[in-house]
């Protein structure tokens, strides 16, 4: 039986990009609708377990107005027997009557949830070195249909990464 896959690596990417999202102050606060959230606080952890999501999570059965993100990966290519090319989704999906932002609470902040989580997304993980052997390329940020209550944009991010070598046992 294979001890490693090249689907593993797939598990891998979708929680190294999600653990770098979930541990942002700012999303964090957007998610919650508090931009002084501290990110150790029982709040926090109910944000990180309830707002994000390895899989394609919005449909329409969610009722409450809230926002999520979601992340999903793709082997695209294997253009050498060392070297894969991956893609990288983050999709942001906002209730529309979460959309705006209070002013008060998120003084000098313009826009929407949504553009401001796709924002802070794009700033932390564009052109990083953490994810493969070069850097992460933003390749577009879309809009993208969602069930009826809800708005999205989707970013997706271009890496090549190192094939592993699948052993057997």
């Amino acid at each position: 039986m294979a001890v490693q896959t090249y689907s593993d690596e797939i598990i891998d990417f979708k929680q190294n990009v999600l653990n770098t999202l979930k541990h942002s102050q700012v999303i964090l606060g957007l998610l919650a609708d508090n931009p002084t959230i501290d990110v150790d606080s029982e709040e926090a952890y109910a944000i990180q377990d309830n707002n994000f999501y390895d899989f394609d999570y919005a449909d329409s059965t969610i009722t409450r107005s809230d926002a999520f993100i979601m992340v999903d990966v793709d082997i695209i290519a294997e253009p050498s027997p060392s070297i894969k090319d991956l893609e990288i989704y983050v999709q942001v999906v906002c209730h529309k009557q979460f959309m705006l932002l209070d002013a008060t609470k998120f003084k000098g902040i313009k826009g929407n949830r949504k553009d401001n989580l796709s924002r802070q997304i794009d700033f932390l993980l564009n052109g990083s070195r953490d994810y493969g052997i070069g850097k992460l390329n933003l390749m577009d940020m879309r809009t993208v249909n969602v069930p009826k209550p809800f708005t999205s944009k989707l970013l997706s991010y271009e890496i090549p990464g190192f094939l592993r070598i699948r052993s057997e046992k």
